[in-house]
């Protein structure tokens, strides 16, 4: 017919779109569900995608992005926030903060992991005016290397000689591994500073879906929206390939997440559903630094990948037009053309002129 029901939602549209109350909370269907429950899934990764309490999409599987460093240039102070952050990029200034050591690279990863404090879509507000945002220019400016990079081949050792501060990567149980064996174990994973916590923020590249708010055939509509919740649908732990989750991502169901954790950590063979499954075993080739992993996942090692899915719930991404405005308006600051107030000011409002149109 011509009404739509379902709707296949791009990676950064969801909050535009769940602004106009477009689409249905999919927590009342859940609830509802006769086979499935809330606490099937691991809660604080939905919440990454929650509007207001409410969940307007589908989660199958996420993927975390987060910032590793060494562990031994933090390990004195008890939380990661601005002032550690900060003192951290005045203990090295000749170090890069990332590959791309340019400002407007410093203030793309710090506006990425960010936006979603600064951005109120359903208030059609900003605070690109405010002091959190002012001190993201500052320090891009203070601290960015033009021309400047690390090449990707040497970014781990260049971690370990304190010539690159921060790997920004996709974490997935290989580069637990990886960092771990590489870096002797000193390293962690923070996210932007601004959020004041260790951990990593969540993305996902999977079919997103949600169910239109007036459609007329809504539980129909679900009984297809339900199936990206399904165990059926997130075990992918008989299908890892060589790097494992790199395509598909962490499943936010916790039996699927078990199942695909099994894989990384049976110490010998065992069969699952009448098929048979050896220890799983993989290889990292990086140019300079080379990774076989031999062995299974360490218990230490399975629990700090643990605690970085169960510790992130903060949601990855901003709108690309809202991104090609503050980095446009952030160069004329860089370069110092234009003042920072005025950047300020400028991208203030137009940011708000599109939020409003």
């Amino acid at each position: 017919g011509a009404d739509i029901d379902i709707v296949q939602i791009p990676g950064h549209g969801l909050d535009s779109l769940t602004a106009k109350s477009f689409f249905v909370d999919l927590y009342s269907y859940i609830e509802k569900d006769p086979f499935l429950k809330k606490e099937d899934f691991f809660e604080n990764l939905l919440e990454a995608y929650e509007q207001d309490g409410k969940l307007y999409q589908t989660v199958s599987w996420v993927h975390f992005q987060g910032w590793v460093t060494k562990k031994s240039n933090i390990e004195k102070i008890d939380t990661w926030n601005l002032e550690t952050f900060k003192t951290l990029l005045e203990t090295y200034p000749q170090a890069a903060v990332y590959t791309d050591a340019s400002a407007d690279s410093i203030l793309k990863h710090l506006l990425s992991v960010t936006a979603m404090d600064l951005i109120d879509w359903k208030e059609k507000s900003c605070k690109f005016d405010s002091e959190e945002f002012t001190q993201m220019l500052e320090i891009a400016k203070e601290y960015g290397k033009e021309g400047e990079r690390v090449e990707q081949e040497d970014e781990i050792q260049a971690v370990w000689d304190d010539r690159l501060l921060f790997s920004y990567t996709m974490l997935t149980p290989n580069d637990i591994m990886l960092y771990d064996d590489a870096l002797s174990g000193d390293y962690t994973v923070v996210s932007s500073p601004f959020q004041a916590n260790f951990g990593a923020c969540v993305y996902s590249d999977t079919p997103q879906f949600g169910i239109v708010a007036n459609s007329k055939k809504k539980d129909a509509a679900w009984q297809f929206v339900r199936n990206f919740f399904a165990k059926e649908y997130q075990d992918i732990s008989k299908d890892v390939l060589l790097m494992g989750t790199s395509q598909y991502g962490i499943p936010v169901r916790k039996d699927c997440y078990d199942l695909l954790l099994k894989r990384y950590t049976a110490t010998e063979g065992y069969e699952m559903d009448g098929k048979w499954y050896e220890p799983y075993t993989a290889s990292i080739v990086t140019g300079i630094y080379d990774f076989e992993m031999k062995h299974p996942m360490t218990k230490e090692q399975e629990e700090a990948f643990r605690q970085l899915v169960t510790r992130s719930s903060k949601r990855e991404g901003i709108d690309s037009r809202i991104e090609e405005i503050v980095l446009e308006e952030g160069k004329n600051y860089f370069s110092g053309e234009k003042e920072l107030k005025n950047v300020t000011k400028i991208i203030q409002k137009r940011v708000n002129t599109l939020l409003n149109e």
